[in-house]
């Protein structure tokens, strides 16, 4: 639609003076390009395939932790190893996790995670 002045809105909305579309236009052709005659590079491509399977393992992973944080042990003996200096018996670390659940409640709220 194209507004009095001869300025175009369109749905596609500005983010930054750049549209949208234009952004992702623009990153899939940068992704496009590497299978380019000119710019094909085998091992750059493993590299890229190989990195987005870790980005992905590491996001799965991080997401099920904050989703149940006393569900990994490992990420709650991380977490209280610099908090708590006692032994870390069974009725603690229940005792801890409790705790935990309501931390993680807190920082959701605090930083606006989802």
């Amino acid at each position: 639609m194209v507004h009095a002045d001869g300025v175009e809105n369109d749905s596609n909305a500005s983010c930054g003076g750049i549209r949208v579309k234009d952004r992702l236009s623009r990153k899939l052709d940068g992704f496009l390009s590497k299978f380019s005659r000119e710019c094909f590079n085998a091992e750059t491509l493993v590299t890229d395939a190989e990195n987005s399977n870790y980005r992905r393992a590491m996001v799965d992973k991080l997401a099920a932790t904050l989703n149940n944080p006393a569900d990994n042990e490992e990420f709650v003996k991380w977490l209280i190893a610099s908090i708590y200096k006692g032994r870390r018996l069974n009725t603690v670390l229940a005792r801890l996790k409790d705790l935990l659940r309501q931390a993680m409640e807190a920082t959701r709220m605090r930083s606006r995670l989802p």
